[in-house]
């Protein structure tokens, strides 16, 4: 337990509410406030469009609070939703874009001190895509530039950037596949990328909600990145084949390629220019290529995980250990 958590035992407890819980994210966070940080959290809130969904069912019988809302509420009327939350977390998929902007301004209202934006994967102000960034992006600066605009200094707004999502990455959308027994590269194989898991996602983002409600508060950035584990393209099979040894399952050669980076980035740019609401796993797959999406050396873990003495961060070879091996294809 960091110093900041032995320490927060001794704290008045607070409210922390999930904007978009009963989704991918919001499920794996919910456990970790329920259970580890238990004693640092009186409540979970769950803010939810069907409380009588089976996600819904299935969070309050684990002990979150629902309170419902809709996409068609007003700032004020998703307020009096927050009444009483200290920490909003917001998790809303890009769908909800439009719905992110008035959680927002509802947070402030309510009283909110700390609030996540819907961000979450890669880092955007690294971005070269002038003319042909991806609409999910260009949506999220505008909605960051506003949360900011509208929280002045009432409320705490922090930005997560984890690279991968380490549950959804290794498939052949981003070049792993598996199946196929090849791994393709857009640009070098050697380039690098950040893995998070959702869980120590969810872990940081209580870590990270404490420090700014405590006196260590200044020492919290607005822009925060993590990573769980980093690894090269080549370095993705290398783990996969060490752990499947360690099970006993059939090896399996994983034959390493490359596309050229230049010629991909033209695809892209017409791909996107044609079809502006495009998925962004193209431009994901240059960032890769272009090393940015490496957060090992520019990041906050030390911050959050101190010598990761407060958790251990999730590795790629323990997820495939947790999958039995066995990756989308396999």
């Amino acid at each position: 337990m960091s110093f900041l958590t032995s320490t927060g035992l001794a704290r008045p407890k607070y409210v922390i509410g999930v904007v978009g819980i009963t989704g991918q994210l919001g499920r794996a966070i919910a456990p970790i406030y329920l259970e580890d940080y238990k004693p640092f959290f009186s409540s979970v809130v769950g803010l939810v469009r069907n409380p009588t969904s089976d996600a819904a069912k299935g969070l309050a019988d684990a002990g979150v609070e629902l309170r419902q809302v809709s996409a068609s509420d007003s700032a004020d009327t998703i307020a009096n939703a927050l009444r009483g939350i200290d920490i909003l977390v917001n998790v809303l998929n890009t769908d909800a874009a439009a719905f992110k902007d008035v959680v927002a301004e509802a947070a402030v209202k309510a009283g909110v001190s700390v609030y996540f934006l819907s961000e979450f994967g890669v880092d955007h102000s690294l971005n070269e895509f002038e003319g042909w960034d991806n609409y999910d992006w260009i949506h999220k600066r505008e909605s960051e530039s506003l949360a900011r605009k509208l929280a002045g200094d009432k409320t705490k707004v922090i930005s997560i950037y984890n690279s991968a999502f380490l549950e959804g990455a290794i498939g052949p959308w981003f070049g792993f596949d598996t199946g196929n027994k090849t791994y393709t590269a857009i640009g070098d194989p050697k380039a690098r990328l950040s893995f998070t898991s959702k869980s120590d996602i969810g872990r940081a983002i209580a870590e990270l909600s404490l420090l700014s409600l405590g006196p260590s508060a200044n020492t919290v950035p607005d822009r925060v990145r993590i990573a769980g584990d980093t690894v090269s393209i080549e370095g993705v099979a290398t783990a996969l084949r060490k752990v499947r040894k360690e099970l006993g399952i059939d090896d399996i050669e994983i034959a390493i390629k490359s596309e050229d980076l230049d010629a991909f980035r033209i695809k892209t740019k017409e791909r996107q220019l044609a079809n502006p609401k495009s998925d962004p796993v193209w431009h994901i797959r240059i960032l890769v290529g272009e090393n940015k999406l490496d957060f090992s050396a520019d990041n906050s873990n030390e911050l959050i995980n101190p010598g990761g003495k407060v958790w251990k961060w999730k590795t790629l070879e323990d997820y495939f250990r947790e999958i039995g091996g066995k990756p989308f294809g396999a």
